[in-house]
């Protein structure tokens, strides 16, 4: 019994040795990539310039505003949803025509929010707040998000609004 176990054993090693001596050899090669250099404005999105709202009906020259390969958009509740179960689609459509009508077409970032800045407030529908909440939405829930924590309250005011 023993030299069957020897004999498993001499199997194994012999089987670990071939898996290695392949694989230090594959080691041994190195491959460098040297991408070119690049001194231009990076137009992907998270580095270089993104379009925001398509400028907000603005059209800066290139110099002004260099090309940009990403057009960020953000929308609110209240505006997608005007009356409960009734939807307006047409600013997220009018972002993808202002991405598909760039050279070349441009990536869109959609973000969705129920709050604004503080001096406007929640935009929560109001339908979908009553629903919930008896009275309206008042400054008191605009001051508390406009604190210097405004980003730590805003569950805090989302969950009140």
């Amino acid at each position: 019994m023993s030299s069957f176990s020897l004999r498993r054993a001499a199997l194994l090693v012999a089987l670990l040795l071939a898996g290695v001596i392949p694989s230090a050899a594959v080691l041994a090669e190195r491959t460098v990539i040297t991408p070119p250099a690049f001194t231009g404005l990076l137009t992907n999105p998270g580095i270089g310039v993104a379009s925001f709202h398509d400028g907000y009906g603005q059209k800066p020259s290139l110099k002004e505003y260099p090309d940009t390969g990403f057009e960020y958009d953000r929308f609110y509740w209240s505006d997608l949803e005007p009356e409960e179960g009734v939807y307006d689609f047409a600013p997220i459509d009018r972002a993808f025509s202002v991405a598909a009508r760039h050279q070349p077409a441009m990536n869109v970032g959609l973000r969705f929010m129920a709050l604004d800045e503080p001096q406007s407030g929640s935009k929560i529908p109001r339908l979908a707040y009553q629903k919930r909440h008896s009275g309206t939405m008042g400054r008191k829930w605009q001051n508390l998000c406009a604190g210097p924590q405004r980003s730590d309250l805003y569950r805090l005011c989302a969950k009140a609004a």
